[in-house]
């Protein structure tokens, strides 16, 4: 890899091989002003470590969820996405709330299922910020969904980012994947702590008004 120039935040030559990339896509400059940093300290008083590469499925990971104040870190094999780690999140807390989420982008699959958990009640809002990057290369698949979710309270936006959590109720989902698999090892830390769902609730929300 080249020097990366000082203007350069080094996404021109990201490897993305998780999207659907045209040939004749060409990456923007980045217009909008670096945000500042932000940070949350919280201190786990559990924590569990497991290694999940040979298992295949999520399936009894999450069994049972973090208890209040718990921190389980989680390595997941190239077939588990954080769309499903959400989705053992959802249906196992069996409460309704809201969900926040930023990701680097998203497959119908999933789309379809924040549609059937919308219909349960299980999820009463829902607030997804994918990258600008996959809003422009898969075009057809970000406006799809658009058109599936305008009817929900749903907020759907596309931005520069590149972090990967999921927050719903009091649980945080943090880690390397994003909501579509893309054959690779990843890795997420899931989260009990309603100060940090807080956290990052608030700065996702943010990126729907910037």
């Amino acid at each position: 890899m080249g020097l990366i120039e000082p203007n350069d935040d080094g996404l021109d030559n990201l490897l993305a091989d998780d999207l659907d990339v045209p040939m004749d896509f060409q990456w923007q400059p980045r217009t909008q002003p670096v945000p500042t940093v932000q940070a949350h300290r919280h201190q786990p008083t559990r924590r569990r470590a497991e290694d999940h590469r040979a298992r295949g499925a999520l399936a009894g990971i999450l069994d049972p969820l973090p208890a209040p104040g718990e921190s389980v870190h989680i390595i997941l094999p190239g077939n588990v996405a954080l769309g499903d780690v959400v989705w053992t999140v959802v249906d196992g807390t069996q409460l309704p709330g809201s969900l926040h989420v930023s990701t680097l982008g998203f497959g119908r699959a999933w789309i379809h299922g924040l549609l059937a958990r919308l219909q349960a009640r299980q999820i009463t809002e829902a607030t997804i910020c994918c990258s600008d990057y996959f809003a422009k290369a898969d075009a057809a698949e970000f406006q799809e969904a658009r058109e599936l979710l305008a009817p929900w309270p749903v907020t759907l936006v596309a931005g520069r980012t590149h972090a990967k959590v999921a927050t719903f109720g009091s649980i945080s989902m943090e880690g390397s994947a994003n909501l579509r698999a893309c054959r690779s090892i990843e890795n997420v830390s899931v989260t009990n702590d309603t100060n940090l769902a807080d956290f990052h609730r608030q700065w996702i929300t943010t990126l729907t008004t910037t």
